[in-house]
């Protein structure tokens, strides 16, 4: 809690001294994408990724007042066009992991007339009794088991390589039994995994509305340059075409994680090769006409409802932050 306050006050300063970089260049030249996770009305749980719904409502007052947010194809293709023009801060809004509490934020957004895309880990959003909830529930649990305690049980599988063979290739009777398996063997919890995810049905719903966008976040929420070729591709592929089925834009993506090495030129080659136009990490930058597509920036929305805070983290605040952090 102390580092989050840490960046509250760190974006309220920027934001006061003109740093954040309202004073450093044209707005027709940036754009700034920020991203949610959960809401909740109650105390905050998950320091970092929630947000609690009166908060969202000061929020987004302040974004509606002093941003510019349009459909965020147009913004993105303006932006890399050259042809972005305002005397405002061009805003990007996006909400990753389709946690159910998003059903009771949609409101929000939409009395604010804010379009937002929501990247949904499409997996995870099927049903257990469903074979690819099933299998992309055992591939998200990859991560937090121990690679010894599996070899115990199943001992032909040794590399990720023969962990993913093994999920796709399995019935729903064994896998269901794998899956038992590695919960009651796991080395620690996964948050995604403990919450309610929206269905499809639900994300359809979203989908219904145009404001809004639904857009991959793969299926099991994996940290992509960690996997096996075939399972990055999978991964990728597969949510690919559940989004399209669904109605929604594949031409937006999100990485898993985010962060710098969760991603490389393997994974981006195969986003351009399934039609991916733009892709999201969670390193806080500026986006510019020079900007990889493949690679835009975002800040985490966090729980304070301080204007100078959001003004300065929807103008950038944050890429000064990780700068110094050299993330």
């Amino acid at each position: 809690m102390a580092q989050l306050k840490l960046r509250k006050y760190f974006s309220m300063i920027c934001n006061k001294i003109g740093l954040a970089p309202r004073l450093l260049s044209d707005y027709s030249k940036r754009l700034v994408a920020i991203d949610y996770h959960y809401f909740t009305n109650k105390d905050v749980e998950y320091d970092g990724l929630e947000v609690n719904y009166k908060n969202l409502i000061n929020q987004l007052e302040i974004i509606n007042r002093n941003c510019k947010l349009r459909s965020p194809i147009d913004s993105l293709n303006d932006l890399f066009n050259g042809k972005l023009q305002s005397n405002k801060q061009n805003l990007i809004v996006t909400i990753d992991d389709a946690d159910i509490s998003i059903l009771n934020a949609l409101p929000i957004f939409e009395e604010y007339n804010i379009p937002l895309i929501l990247f949904a880990p499409v997996g995870l959003c099927l049903p257990q009794n469903d074979s690819d909830g099933l299998r992309s529930r055992c591939l998200h649990m990859y991560k937090y088991v121990n690679k010894t305690d599996i070899n115990l049980h199943y001992p032909n599988l040794i590399s990720s390589k023969e962990y993913f063979d093994y999920i796709v290739n399995s019935n729903f009777r064994d896998l269901d039994r794998f899956y038992s398996l590695i919960k009651s063997i796991r080395s620690e919890k996964t948050i995604i995994l403990e919450r309610k995810l929206m269905s499809l049905e639900q994300l359809k719903k979203i989908i219904d509305n145009n404001n809004f966008i639904v857009a991959s976040h793969t299926m099991s929420h994996s940290v992509l340059s960690e996997l096996p070729a075939e399972w990055m591709e999978w991964e990728i592929s597969r949510a690919s075409s559940i989004i399209q089925q669904l109605g929604g834009d594949t031409r937006f993506f999100a990485y898993p994680y985010g962060y710098k090495s969760s991603y490389n030129k393997d994974v981006k080659d195969v986003l351009k090769k399934y039609g991916v136009k733009y892709a999201f990490t969670t390193t806080s930058s500026l986006s510019k006409k020079e900007s990889d597509p493949l690679s835009i920036g975002r800040a985490s929305m966090l729980d304070f409802n301080e204007k100078s805070f959001v003004l300065g983290t929807v103008s950038g605040a944050f890429r000064l932050w990780d700068k110094l952090l050299m993330r």
